[in-house]
């Protein structure tokens, strides 16, 4: 807990110390969200639905959600071999694993406020906007929806500890998220097994069409969480497979 509250001390002052570059990045995502939506209803036509809105809305917002946190754990990687610190890391009391995702939850923490002040101005733009009544809910559906999320980060800071550099793959996965965001999961039995992909869909009924939990089905629950508590675990178990053969090759602090 004390290595928890010192990280989420020490991005805190980070996010202070270079609140332009913050404020930048933030503006950066609103205008691609701009792009994007009204791009799209040129496309479809103006008379955009509703539903179609909200629809837009949150999935941008769940695939801002993935990039933070898979860059947020890439990042750590980065920046403590950038600065040399990797190997004290590694050999301190706790656990590597441990002291990288205490680090990308603080980081993550921060991005959140950034996140909320992103979907407020959204539906305020659009005047689109979501349900938030079922909170409860929604954090429950959001927590599952992100283990998927954070498997990725952990299996591709797996590949930064072997590679070092791997930005160029970062960026083609960004895009392959956001085909993901969109993808019609009830269009196949097999679009529902993509992690994250079948929790969207159930946030977008409780977000957008005001749905309860308790409407869901046991088969709606098992492709929310199998999934992406496999993704989860796969994940982890690649980046210890990779953490293992960086150490045996005594390539973990080289930059």
């Amino acid at each position: 807990m004390m290595l928890w509250k010192a990280y989420i001390k020490k991005e805190a002052i980070l996010a202070k110390r270079y609140i332009t570059d913050t404020i930048g990045g933030g503006i950066t995502i609103f205008l691609v969200f701009l792009l994007i939506f009204y791009g799209y209803s040129g496309i479809v036509g103006f008379n955009l639905g509703s539903d179609t809105k909200e629809s837009l809305i949150l999935s941008f917002i769940i695939w801002i959600l993935a990039i933070s946190i898979y860059q947020n754990i890439t990042d750590s990687i980065e920046d403590e071999t950038r600065i040399g610190t990797i190997e004290q890391l590694y050999l301190s009391k706790y656990s590597f694993l441990t002291v990288i995702t205490f680090k990308s939850f603080a980081m993550l923490l921060i991005d959140f406020i950034q996140i909320f002040v992103l979907l407020m101005l959204m539906m305020l733009v659009t005047q689109t906007f979501l349900d938030f009544h079922n909170i409860g809910s929604i954090l429950l559906l959001t927590f599952f929806v992100s283990l998927s999320f954070w498997g990725l980060g952990y299996a591709l800071a797996g590949g930064v500890l072997l590679f070092k550099k791997i930005g160029t793959f970062l960026q083609i996965i960004q895009f392959v998220l956001l085909g993901l965001m969109f993808l019609p999961a009830e269009a196949s039995p097999f679009f529902k097994l993509i992690p994250s992909v079948w929790g969207l869909n159930l946030l977008r009924d409780v977000m957008v069409h005001g749905t309860q939990l308790s409407a869901f089905g046991w088969t709606d629950y098992l492709y929310l969480t199998l999934p992406s508590i496999a993704a989860l675990l796969v994940g982890i178990l690649l980046f210890r497979k990779c953490l293992t053969k960086a150490t045996e090759q005594s390539i973990l602090g080289f930059h």
